[in-house]
């Protein structure tokens, strides 16, 4: 009987110890696992601050790269604006030489045709009698006029869809003294409301725009019974009307919608 509970009790140290036992072993066990754990979160932390600091770096770079192409887009249309201006002065001065270099010209308008058996017109006798008969200027005044060149102006070639121009073909007429010239040019006014008329001779880009104030002034003096004239201020040409009735100081300038491409001249 006594053996049978030292027995027992044996067995009961034994299940204890075993339970102790495993006990430790599960403890140990979670603590490794805990340890893991811990050394894995810490890892992914670390990574992720990696991460973050490489995207702060990328970031601070984009920005100093956008801020950079900002900078350059800028300037790029800074030199843009200061070309297009040099360009436009550019042209403005080669169209003021243009000018200056046709100022002894004058340009006849509505000036018929010579009817003669010679295969050329001669044109300057053609011009002198012009002047005499339609300006009034006396013919031995005309005879001491001499030009550099007197001929028409070609006009190009019409096809089957354009209307035939049946008015002569303008005369130019590039004077050797300034003083004929203008004695010339101010006695136009000779041939107003006639089909005839006289204008300074300028580059080809003024001659456009001339062309549609003409047309304006024209609308005017028919329409509203105005007065009208183009006057010419360096390379700028202006339309200015007044009414009959009113002094020559009343003279006012009128505007006029000029074409985007004959306006960038």
């Amino acid at each position: 009987m006594a053996t049978t509970r030292a027995n027992k009790a044996t067995s009961l140290e034994e299940i204890k110890d075993l339970i102790l036992s495993s006990e430790k072993k599960l403890s140990d066990k979670i603590d490794t696992i805990n340890n893991n754990l811990q050394t894995a979160i810490d890892k992914i932390n670390e990574e992720v601050r990696t991460v973050k600091g490489r995207l702060d770096q990328v970031e601070t770079g984009v920005t100093f790269n956008q801020g950079g192409v900002e900078k350059v887009t800028e300037e790029v249309r800074r030199l843009q604006i200061d070309l297009a201006f040099d360009i436009g002065m550019l042209r403005r001065e080669a169209i003021l030489k243009d000018l200056h270099d046709r100022k002894v010209n004058l340009l006849f308008n509505g000036i018929p045709i010579a009817e003669t058996s010679d295969t050329r017109e001669n044109s300057e006798a053609v011009l002198k009698e012009f002047i005499v008969d339609k300006l009034n200027i006396p013919q031995e005044r005309v005879e001491q006029m001499q030009f550099k060149t007197v001929h028409r102006i070609p006009r190009p070639r019409y096809n089957e869809h354009q209307a035939e121009n049946t008015r002569p073909p303008t005369m130019i007429a590039a004077f050797t003294s300034m003083t004929d010239r203008n004695d010339i040019f101010y006695a136009r006014k000779a041939v107003y409301g006639t089909a005839a008329s006289i204008q300074i001779d300028m580059p080809v880009s003024m001659k456009k725009i001339r062309t549609v104030l003409n047309r304006k002034a024209y609308e005017l003096r028919t329409n509203e019974d105005l007065y009208t004239r183009v006057r010419t201020k360096g390379i700028d040409l202006v339309l200015e009307v007044k009414k009959p009735t009113e002094p020559n100081t009343a003279w006012r300038r009128v505007s006029v919608v000029i074409p985007a491409e004959l306006a960038q001249y």
